[in-house]
């Protein structure tokens, strides 16, 4: 805890970020996902995000991408490469949305581009390389320290000798206080850790964010902050989503997003769907998000 703490105090005050309404944002852009993925049609995806752009005076990165994805389907390349350079260029939102969406594939847009186009696409890269801001790798080295110690005690359960359950999982819960004692009050102090301070590496925080929901004290207290977190456009909607559904889900309450692999969510009416894609709108997902696949890379 003293380490993490000392570390803590490394980071500087908040950044202001949010400048808008991010889940009217998201709700504007579920129409142009829709667009590109339900209806395949790719001119009124790109005029939406144009409209989109002009109202809110700007795009994120996984707008940009999509872009991309419509203008390389449409067969121009050179303009499909200028909007992953701006969408290097610029900080992401929901980036772990977008990953998931196996129709917008940033291997296959990248396919086939000339050299020159090629180097439109490297300046983005260079230019995502200038994102980070001051105390990043402050906070890199913040959230490891916690990672690490959130993973120890939940190794022993990989170890091929007996352990004593009952004091494995105190330990784990005693871990866990201490983490969320300082995840809160990073969150306090500088905003929830996403793509915003984090380029490319917001997920660095999920193991934290997913373990805090088996906590009701912390639930209790967090969910009106982070719902303010996703409006000022710090925390990612899927992920607070997931959050919301891996509590719900632990206390046998409905999953209202729809984010968790289990059957009810693998088996849904078209009328659970349409709830759930109107729930996921409330809080800025797009409703073509699939489920994370996240949640099987750790225990």
């Amino acid at each position: 805890m003293k380490k993490v703490l000392f570390l803590f105090g490394m980071l500087v005050s908040a950044c202001s970020y949010g400048q808008f309404n991010h889940i009217q944002y998201k709700t504007d852009c579920d129409v142009a996902y829709r667009f590109a993925i339900d209806s395949l049609n790719y001119s009124k995806c790109l005029g939406q995000l144009s409209k989109v752009s002009k109202k809110y005076g700007k795009l994120y990165c996984e707008e940009y991408i999509l872009m991309a994805h419509c203008y390389k389907k449409q067969g121009k390349g050179t303009k499909s490469a200028k909007c992953l350079r701006k969408a290097w260029s610029n900080y992401g939102f929901d980036m772990a949305c977008l990953t998931q969406i196996k129709q917008i594939d940033l291997g296959e847009i990248n396919k086939g581009y000339t050299a020159k186009q090629q180097k439109f696409v490297q300046q983005g890269f260079d230019n995502f390389a200038k994102l980070k801001r001051s105390n990043t790798d402050s906070l890199m080295l913040v959230l490891q320290t916690m990672l690490e110690a959130d993973q120890v005690p939940r190794m022993k359960f990989y170890s091929d000798t007996p352990i004593d359950t009952v004091a494995v999982n105190r330990e784990i819960a005693q871990t866990d206080s201490v983490n969320m004692i300082a995840f809160k009050e990073i969150i306090y102090k500088l905003g929830y850790p996403g793509e915003w301070i984090l380029p490319g590496n917001s997920s660095q925080a999920f193991v934290l964010l997913v373990h805090s929901s088996y906590n009701q004290a912390f639930f209790d207290e967090m969910q009106p902050v982070l719902l303010h977190e996703v409006i000022q456009g710090r925390m990612p909607p899927s992920y607070y989503a997931l959050w919301l559904d891996r509590h719900n889900s632990v206390r046998d309450l409905p999953q209202d997003y729809g984010m968790l692999a289990v059957p009810a969510n693998l088996n849904l009416t078209e009328k659970q769907k349409q709830a759930i894609a109107a729930n996921r709108l409330k809080i800025g997902l797009i409703k073509n998000c699939p489920i994370p696949t996240q949640l099987l890379m750790f225990r």
